[in-house]
Order: structure tokens, then C-alpha cells, then sequence
């Protein structure tokens, strides 16, 4: 179950509900089956022969009384009313005989049924026919002789094989009742054990399937999805319930998560700093270079400016050379010119030693 998908365990419930509702309808339909054909045996086997026999018994009673009716009261009117009646009732009773003896069944109930359908026979033939044909050749004597040598003991006969014919069919009707309301017992449990056994299965797969999804989970999914929601805004503060035996749900993955998450934006936040730190050293050595930078070119300005000065008083010196070269025609001149080189020298070299202080300060700055 713990592998399985939730797709695959949703298929797995609904199929066992689906068994479950077969099952239940499939024993449902049994049972109506059966009790169907426990009715039907009851009132085409058992009702119906039951309604025949009685209603042969009355025919056989009412022509019975009717024909004795007859004898004693003769007149052409009755003999011809009590003759059609007499056929007419002769003629239904052999149908409803033949009715009921194709529906036959039982061996017991065949072996009586064909002794009520000789007697019957006997009482029609030997009976019933004659005593109509006496009627109507005005023999009342022959007549009264017949029913009461014929008629009465075989009706006698018809009527006590048609009333065990009738207890018979009372019991097997009692019989098949009490069938029916056992197979109707076995069917209400059968349906209770299968909708108990489907609401156990049904309710075990759910059980089972909660577990494992809580256990998959780590938790309630809604206080998963809370704790995502807050991580993924950025709160990783968030307290994250693990239970303490648990190694592989989503909660613990999610705890995990925020704790390496965390530690990655500390490390992230250690790291800018650092930069940070320096970037600012970086920075107030760029400036210090960029002081004595300008302290150098100042220096090497102030050589420049000296050695400038140097030159020109060169210059100067070279004008006055020549101008000495130039004087150099007399003695007088000549010592005057020497007179003036002597100084033009003091002079330079007066000039050289601050040029040179200057220069050395510029070098070790």
C-alpha cells in the first residue's frame, strides 16, 4: 500500500465498493428469486390443485343433491334441468381433474390422486350418467336404487381421498412456506454478513489508506500546506512538527529543508559581509594610494620646477660665457670676465644644494 499511488488506491476502494454492492445485489436477487418460486410453488403447485379439489368437491356435493333432489321430486322440468346441470358439471370436473393431475409432483400425492381419479371415474360412469338416462326414461325406482348403491358409498369415497388430497395440499403449502421464509432468512443474513464484511473491508482500505497518507504526510495536510506556504514566503522561523521517529514523510523533508535553507542564507549573509568588510579596505587603501599618489606628483613637480630653474640659470651662464669670450679682446676685459665667472660659478653652485634637498624629499616621499 505504501507504494502504491493515490490514484491506484482510490481504485482499490472504489473496486471493493463496487464488490461489495454485487455481492449485496447479487444475494438480493437470489433471495427474491427463490422466494418468487417458493410463491409460485405455492399457488400454482399447492393453491391452485388446492382450489380445484375443493371446487370438484362441491361440484361432485351439488350434483350429488341435485340428482337425489330429482328422485325424490321428479318432474320433466327438474329431470331436464338437473341432467344439463348433471353434464355440465361432469364435463368441469373432468377438466379440472386433468388440470390438476398435470401438475402432479409428489409420489404419495400421485398414488391418492389416482385413486380420487378412479372413484371419480366410478362415480361418473356407474354413478352420475346412469341415474340422469333413469331420470329421463321415468325410472325413479332404478334411479333411487343407483344413488343410493352407487352414489352415496363411492361419494363417500371421492369425498375422503378429496379431503386428504386437500390436508396434503395444506401441508406442502406449509411446507413450501416454511421454505420460503428460511430461504428468505438465509438471504436478509446473507445480505447483513455481505454489507458487514464490505463496510469492514471498505472501512479497513480507508483506515489503510489514511495511515499511510499521514504517514507519507508527516501530518495533517492542511498543516503542511500552512507550513509550505509560510517557507515559501520566506519565513523560515517557522516551527516544522516532526515526530520523533519519523525519517521519511514530508514533513521531515520540509524540516530539512528550512534547515539547510537557513544555513545557506547565513552562509550567503557571512560571505556578503566579508565582501562587504573588504570592499572597505579595498577602498581606504585605494584612497591612501591615491594620497600618496598626489604627494609624489607634487614632489616631482617641485624637481621639475627646480630642474627648470636649474636650466635656465645654465642658460644664463652660457649667455654670460659668451659674452665673456666676446669682452676677452683686452686685459682689463679679461679680468673683469674672470671677475664675473667667479661669481656666475658661486652663484650656481649656491643654487645647486637646495635643488638637490629638494629632490631627495620627493624620492623618499
Amino acid at each position: 500500500m505504501r507504494t502504491l499511488s493515490i490514484k491506484a488506491r482510490l481504485s482499490i476502494v472504489t473496486f471493493a465498493v463496487a464488490a461489495v454492492l454485487v455481492a449485496v445485489g447479487g444475494v438480493g436477487l437470489f433471495g427474491v428469486a427463490q422466494s418468487n418460486g417458493a410463491l409460485r410453488d405455492i399457488y400454482e403447485g399447492r393453491a391452485k390443485a388446492l382450489q380445484n379439489i375443493s371446487t370438484i368437491d362441491e361440484l361432485v356435493s351439488e350434483t350429488h343433491f341435485a340428482i337425489s333432489d330429482a328422485v325424490l321430486d321428479p318432474s320433466a322440468q327438474k329431470t331436464q334441468t338437473v341432467t344439463q346441470a348433471t353434464g355440465k358439471s361432469v364435463g368441469r370436473i373432468d377438466v379440472l381433474l386433468d388440470e390438476y393431475l398435470r401438475g402432479l409432483h409428489d409420489t404419495s400425492e400421485q398414488k391418492l390422486a389416482t385413486h380420487f381419479m378412479a372413484d371419480w371415474r366410478s362415480l361418473r360412469d356407474e354413478g352420475f350418467v346412469p341415474t340422469t338416462k333413469l331420470l329421463q326414461a321415468n325410472n325413479l325406482s332404478e334411479a333411487q336404487w343407483v344413488v343410493t348403491q352407487q352414489i352415496e358409498p363411492t361419494i363417500k369415497l371421492v369425498k375422503s381421498e378429496g379431503s386428504e388430497l386437500r390436508q396434503l395440499q395444506l401441508v406442502a403449502s406449509q411446507q413450501a412456506y416454511e421454505h420460503a421464509r428460511n430461504v428468505s432468512r438465509l438471504v436478509q443474513w446473507l445480505v447483513a454478513a455481505c454489507i458487514a464484511a464490505g463496510v469492514g473491508l471498505v472501512g479497513l482500505l480507508c483506515v489503510s489508506m489514511a495511515r499511510v497518507l499521514f504517514a507519507q504526510l508527516g501530518g495533517e495536510p492542511s498543516t503542511a500546506a500552512a507550513v509550505a506556504h509560510r517557507i515559501a514566503g520566506g519565513d523560515l522561523s517557522v516551527v516544522v512538527p516532526v515526530k520523533s521517529n519519523d525519517t521519511s514523510s514530508m514533513m521531515h523533508a520540509m524540516s530539512l529543508m528550512q534547515t539547510r535553507l537557513a544555513s545557506m542564507i547565513g552562509g550567503i549573509q557571512h560571505t556578503a559581509d566579508t565582501i562587504a568588510s573588504t570592499t572597505s579596505h579595498i577602498t581606504a587603501g585605494n584612497t591612501a594610494l591615491s594620497s600618496r599618489t598626489e604627494e609624489h606628483a607634487a614632489g616631482i613637480e617641485q624637481t621639475s620646477a627646480s630642474m627648470e630653474q636649474l636650466a635656465s640659470t645654465v642658460k644664463a651662464n652660457a649667455d654670460h660665457a659668451e659674452q665673456a669670450r666676446t669682452l676677452a679682446m683686452s686685459p682689463r676685459t679679461r679680468r673683469a670676465m674672470e671677475t664675473g665667472q667667479l661669481r656666475t660659478r658661486s652663484s650656481a653652485w649656491a643654487v645647486l644644494p637646495g635643488a638637490r634637498r629638494r629632490f631627495a624629499r620627493s624620492r623618499r616621499s
